[in-house]
């Protein structure tokens, strides 16, 4: 019971909006948006496979699964979404731009983001980064943000590195 219950808050308390929820019967349908194949969201994923939502009173509708936290937060502003799971970095980015008026009430992890390099690459530090290229999912997305602020904190010039976007 307790497990589920921590499913169920987790997956409620993440990213709320302003925007009215749609109707679902005589209850209002909360629109719920995810990203693809994060596993982040495994709370998710398992209360709305397992009917932990509606046990608990709580309609669930997804409203949108995106590709990228960017996409999810244009969905926050076309008003599709009541609640999500989004990296901190485009939330923030959003919310900065004054893009859409969002709130941000729970984090539901603490790690998944890592540099990863090849094991015969020959780097094994941030700064045998230098005169390379490395690969984000998007720009403005939490990997991106957070290479930007390891390289910031170990004072490598941004510009020493190059970055590409490859899309997961």
């Amino acid at each position: 019971m307790q497990q589920k219950s921590l499913y169920i808050l987790t997956a409620i308390m993440l990213l709320v909006t302003t925007s009215p929820v749609c109707s679902f019967g005589a209850q209002k349908a909360v629109r719920l948006g995810y990203l693809q194949s994060d596993l982040h969201q495994l709370a998710a994923f398992i209360a709305l496979e397992k009917g932990y939502f509606q046990e608990e009173g709580v309609p669930v509708i997804v409203g949108g699964i995106f590709k990228a936290g960017p996409e999810e937060m244009s969905a926050f502003a076309g008003g599709d979404l009541d609640v999500g799971y989004v990296g901190a970095a485009p939330a923030v980015v959003a919310a900065a731009n004054l893009a859409t008026d969002i709130k941000i009430i729970a984090q539901v992890n603490l790690e998944g983001s890592a540099i990863v390099v090849r094991k015969d690459s020959g780097i094994s530090s941030l700064d045998d980064l230098k005169g390379k290229t490395v690969a984000v999912p998007g720009y403005a997305q939490v990997q991106d943000f957070l290479l930007r602020l390891a390289l910031t904190q170990k004072n490598i010039p941004l510009s020493s590195i190059g970055s590409i976007i490859i899309k997961p």
